[in-house]
């Protein structure tokens, strides 16, 4: 099924793009406010009801990302030592 400009809904995988931007607008401070015209005009649609779940996707895998970083960057320190 094709998806419209203006539609409300969205697929997982639409919902998953947009974590990594929430990320990188996140890590360069950008406000709430800040982050849904960005997103609104990168993807043309109006997200400002999704945002709060995608924050909250985001910081999950944010934090697995760490984890993974710390764990694989330690492990790779104490294999150089």
């Amino acid at each position: 099924m094709a998806r419209n400009k203006g539609d409300k809904d969205y697929s997982k995988s639409e919902k998953q793009l947009l974590v990594s931007p929430i990320n990188d607008y996140s890590l360069f401070g950008a406000h709430d406010q800040e982050i849904i015209r960005m997103l609104s005009q990168r993807i043309g649609k109006e997200i400002q009801k999704l945002l709060y779940w995608l924050k909250k996707e985001a910081l999950k895998k944010r934090r697995e990302s760490e984890l993974w970083l710390d764990y694989y960057s330690r492990y790779q320190f104490v294999e150089y030592c």
